[in-house]
């Protein structure tokens, strides 16, 4: 849950359900700018962003529909990151 529309440093809980018994996760909503700005000072020359995704054998064992909000609303999106190389 997140309040609506998000702002930044808004606090998003999410929880997991593991044998019937839920685990919570806070953490605190940053913008893709924020994050940006954080790896380029700490010298991040290139960054991008990959949504997850859904195997085939996912696809084809669960259908499309099953996946869908994780698609639409990832609790998670992964960095992929370069840093700049130091000159001595």
């Amino acid at each position: 849950s997140a309040p609506v529309p998000l702002q930044e440093g808004a606090i998003i809980t999410s929880v997991v359900w593991i044998d019937d018994k839920p685990i919570v996760f806070q953490d605190h909503y940053l913008s893709h700018a924020t994050y940006e700005w954080a790896l380029r000072t700490a010298g991040f020359q290139t960054i991008r962003w990959h949504r997850p995704i859904v195997s085939p054998e996912g696809l084809q064992r669960f259908g499309k529909g099953f996946w869908q909000d994780f698609i639409d609303y990832p609790m998670s999106i992964y960095l992929e990151c370069v840093k700049a190389e130091s000159k001595p």
